[in-house]
């Protein structure tokens, strides 16, 4: 079955619309970005699922202001280090775990987040 990505609405509440087929397809569908230096600074898309960050110099990724539930997985190279961070910034007004932003300093470091819709939290 083919389904149409432009017909699903971001931030859908499932618990208002408790289509399976729709749960079904955003578990199976991760759009995956790769990062390099010259993309910077760079605004994560709503429907982007993996963001990995190939950096050899630091690198600011802001994202995106979504609703509930939004899942968000950021991956650093090898190239990560204290000299080249990842300062991941959420949007104006919100937080991630609390804090105005995140910095990845270590290689081959993760993070995955979740959008509770006052902000991002850290899991």
């Amino acid at each position: 079955m083919w389904l149409n990505i432009n017909n699903l609405v971001d931030g859908e509440d499932p618990q208002q619309n408790p289509s399976p087929l729709i749960a079904r397809y955003r578990e199976a569908v991760i759009i995956v970005v790769k990062v390099e230096n010259h993309h910077c600074p760079y605004d994560v898309g709503a429907r982007q699922g993996v963001v990995i960050v190939n950096n050899s110099e630091p690198v600011s990724v802001y994202l995106p202001d979504t609703g509930f539930g939004k899942m968000l997985r950021v991956k650093a190279t090898g190239n990560c280090s204290e000299e080249a961070p990842i300062t991941l910034h959420p949007p104006d007004g919100k937080t991630i775990d609390g804090e105005a932003s995140l910095v990845l300093t270590l290689p081959y470091s993760s993070v995955i987040l979740v959008s509770d819709e006052t902000g991002w939290l850290i899991f």
